[in-house]
């Protein structure tokens, strides 16, 4: 999946094209090319070598990295401003629109040197039937939770997020990209009541998956069920 837009830094914007092969992100800046598997992870990878001059237009933040005894340079000091096509479902009739969803990201650091983001932000926007539905947060999750709210119970997103069977850790989440599919275990998931029975789901069998992700296993979600409810 290929996303057009915007990226903008001290420097100027760029229109860029963000490749999502829905395990992580791609995406080529003035000839510098950058992977993650979310925005606050775009790093260049270390089979590649650009100039100083190349670079100089980038800010790096450093992030650390389990396991590892240097920190991981990501971008920051910037913003994304792309376009996601993504569907809206009618819980009554089935309906689907198709709308394309309008994503604002704002990665910032002061102090980029050994140091992670000071903040990451998000403002998700769209049009259906003539109103105007948006998020801000700097989580995808409470971004998606907030224009739910205002869908109210007759609209559902028809994505992960939106799905019986995805939830989160409850030790927390990334900004975006860690949800959790059970769809290989949706009878025991859906059994699901408390914090208990969720750790006891087996965590070798359940898939990661980013919240914008749809796949034909897609089954709205109803309130009540799961660790999120």
């Amino acid at each position: 999946m290929k996303y057009s837009g915007i990226y903008k830094d001290s420097s100027g914007s760029t229109n860029i094209i963000i490749e999502n092969n829905f395990e992580n992100l791609s995406v080529e800046i003035d000839g510098v090319k950058f992977i993650g598997t979310e925005f606050s992870d775009f790093s260049i990878p270390e089979t590649l070598n650009y100039s100083q001059k190349q670079l100089e237009r980038f800010t790096f933040s450093g992030v650390a990295v389990y396991g590892a005894k240097t920190l991981k340079k990501s971008l920051c000091n910037c913003s994304f401003n792309i376009t996601i096509p993504q569907i809206i479902i009618n819980s009554e009739t089935n309906q689907n629109f198709e709308i394309n969803v309008n994503l604002n990201y704002t990665l910032g650091n002061e102090n980029p040197i050994n140091k992670g983001l000071d903040y990451e932000n998000m403002i998700l926007s769209f049009r259906l039937e003539r109103k105007e539905y948006v998020g801000e947060s700097g989580y995808i999750e409470t971004v998606f939770e907030q224009i739910q709210e205002q869908l109210g119970e007759s609209y559902s997103f028809k994505n992960c997020f939106g799905c019986m069977y995805g939830d989160y850790s409850v030790y927390g989440q990334s900004a975006f990209g860690s949800m959790r599919c059970y769809v290989n275990q949706k009878e025991q998931y859906m059994k699901v009541k408390t914090k208990m029975d969720y750790l006891s789901l087996l965590n070798d069998v359940y898939k990661k998956v980013q919240e914008i992700y749809y796949c034909p296993n897609f089954k709205i979600r109803k309130k009540g069920f799961g660790y999120r409810g």
